[in-house]
């Protein structure tokens, strides 16, 4: 298939839809109230059956900081850090040019990498803290995909965190709050690592 095959640029997109929920720590209905679609609609996006129009596509640009062209063009476009978020005073451009801040999608209220659009607050997590949270999810799924029937996912896993730190989003855990929830996870790595011990004394 060549680069400008639409099957793969529909595959391109689900996989970097993917690479979004995890890297936001969102689930399947966040991302859809982020993209402002239905889950269906974000359904047959995930799974390449449909291509997003070009507004869905720039508003999923727009959470990369990258353009439209990067995001159906190539296999594995970056997701937007401090250096390479795309500036949001720019005008949207269909044809790959920089993506511009679209209705009410703000990338400053979602990305904690952007000081530009947003400066952090005294309370807010620091990128490393923000790191050292992913980490530790990171390591939680490979052991549940290693040693439990049915493991928990990335989705399930932000989920339970942020149930238990009682905020919508991880980035939302106030910075005073940061050794609570790593307590939480490396409890939950514990737990993991008290089943691998069992089935290793079971063999």
């Amino acid at each position: 298939m060549s680069q400008n095959d639409p099957e793969e640029m529909k595959m391109r997109v689900a996989k970097y839809l993917r690479r979004l929920m995890k890297h936001y720590g969102t689930t399947h209905e966040g991302m859809g109230s982020l993209l402002e679609t239905s889950g269906s609609t974000l359904q047959g996006w995930m799974s390449a059956t449909n291509m997003p129009g070009t507004l869905a596509l720039s508003k999923i640009a727009l959470l990369g900081g990258i353009t439209i062209t990067e995001l159906v063009m190539e296999d594995d476009a970056p997701i937007g850090t401090k250096s390479n978020i795309v500036a949001m005073n720019n005008d949207l451009s269909p044809s790959g040019g920089a993506v511009a801040n679209i209705g009410n999608l703000n990338l400053g209220s979602l990305n904690p990498w952007n000081p530009p659009i947003k400066k952090p607050k005294k309370d807010e997590l620091s990128k490393d803290q923000i790191k050292g949270l992913q980490q530790l999810v990171d390591r939680i799924v490979e052991m549940e995909e290693v040693h439990k029937d049915r493991p928990r996912s990335y989705g399930a896993i932000w989920r339970a965190l942020c149930r238990k730190m009682s905020v919508t989003h991880y980035w939302e855990i106030p910075s005073d709050r940061y050794n609570r929830a790593i307590r939480y996870l490396n409890r939950w790595l514990d737990r993991l690592s008290e089943i691998a011990d069992e089935t290793r004394k079971g063999k």
